[in-house]
């Protein structure tokens, strides 16, 4: 093996040892974080955040002036709402191909916006970003098994 894959090849094995570890401390971190807050808010309703393009995201900066508290199912994520009244600040960006940029890709990016949302107990509700109105949706969410 000539020095140079050597190198690679010991790069690559010293990233996934610090990688795998950082990443479950993060994981069983956030997943307790998210416990504690059910257990203190028996109450809180789940809101997913939907995708509607493969190259998209949806970010949730602040809930109610705190950072939010996040919860993954599978693939999908969002985050937690109580009942009543709640400002959140959210942000979209997207890829587009493009023939013009040096990258061959062009990110767009939806101004970010201040939402106010009133939130029913025992429901579960989506935001997504919707490209034909350039705005936020907000709906209940029927889940499916």
């Amino acid at each position: 093996m000539s020095s140079v894959y050597k190198y690679l090849f010991y790069f690559f094995i010293l990233t996934v040892v610090l990688y795998l570890p950082c990443f479950y401390l993060w994981k069983r971190r956030r997943d307790s974080q998210t416990t504690a807050y059910r257990r203190a808010h028996p109450d809180a309703v789940k809101v997913y955040l939907e995708r509607t393009k493969l190259n998209d995201l949806l970010t949730v900066w602040k809930v109610n002036g705190a950072a939010p508290v996040l919860f993954s199912e599978g693939i999908r994520t969002g985050f937690y709402l109580l009942p009543g009244e709640n400002s959140i600040d959210v942000a979209y960006q997207w890829t587009t191909v493009s023939i013009t940029s040096l990258s061959g890709y062009e990110t767009h990016t939806a101004e970010n916006s201040h939402l106010t949302l009133f939130i029913e107990a025992n429901k579960n509700y989506s935001l997504l970003y919707d490209h034909a109105l350039k705005d936020y949706v907000f709906m209940e969410k029927h889940l499916t098994v």
